[in-house]
């Protein structure tokens, strides 16, 4: 077994380190900045926030391929009107679609605590 796939090569868990803390400040942002809170996120259809974060990962995968996403695939993922999609550069769209997904998970935990009660 190598450090990588051990995991306790220090270059590799720090490197993991910034992308979750990139992770974690792009949904902070989404609260802060843009007004995505608990309660907005809540309100949402199920499944909505994890079929965002798709958007912009296949937006992501065609731009790493060296393709154009398609309008139609894009539009069957979005889950609001596509004026409020903005594509962005690969990597930036990956840390907003992780972003998003954490937001669907958040939301997932919230519906389990309220159903505890």
């Amino acid at each position: 077994m190598t450090n990588e796939t051990a995991g306790d090569d220090p270059r590799w868990q720090m490197q993991t380190c910034r992308v979750l803390e990139e992770v974690r400040m792009e949904r902070d942002r989404q609260r802060v900045d843009k007004g995505y809170t608990r309660t907005r996120d809540d309100g949402y259809a199920p499944g909505a926030l994890c079929r965002a974060g798709c958007a912009h990962a296949y937006g992501a995968a065609m731009e790493l391929e060296g393709r154009k996403p398609t309008r139609s695939y894009l539009r069957f993922l979005w889950p609001w009107d596509m004026a409020a999609f903005k594509a962005h550069p690969a990597r930036r769209a990956l840390i907003v679609a992780c972003a998003l997904i954490v937001a669907e998970i958040e939301k997932l935990d919230r519906g389990a605590e309220r159903s505890k009660s």
